[in-house]
């Protein structure tokens, strides 16, 4: 794990409770529409976390594009052969899950569902 120079957030309670449940989970993040790391948690080089966290703006952008009248997305998941991404809309934010190889849990829905309603909560956005 990193040293941290910045004092961590509530948020990070809530990214290491998600990662305990998800076998292969190897980094995740919360960060804004824009991109920028609000808070993360993980096994990989932060700024590789960070970087994962900014293009997750970018790939949930050009599904939006793609999707036209189909609406926005509110998850797109990537998988290759050594690393998945997940990426979930949370109102104007996002979590992104790094998962191992093709690393996939029963639980995985409900423990996203649940990070992000502690997510919502924990930022004060109502209905999200």
């Amino acid at each position: 794990m990193e040293t941290r120079i910045e004092r961590p957030s509530g948020f990070l309670d809530i990214l290491e409770r998600l990662a305990g449940q998800i076998p292969g989970a190897e980094a995740a993040v919360f960060c804004d529409a824009e991109g920028e790391s609000i808070e993360f948690w993980g096994r990989l080089d932060p700024y590789d976390i960070k970087v994962a966290g900014a293009y997750s703006s970018i790939i949930l952008h050009l599904f939006e594009a793609a999707a036209g009248r189909g609406g926005p997305a509110v998850e797109v998941t990537v998988t290759c052969s050594d690393l998945t991404l997940l990426v979930r809309k949370i109102g104007h934010y996002r979590l992104v899950l790094l998962l191992r190889g093709r690393s996939w849990s029963p639980g995985l829905d409900a423990a996203l569902d649940a990070a992000a309603a502690r997510f919502a909560l924990e930022a004060g956005l109502a209905g999200s």
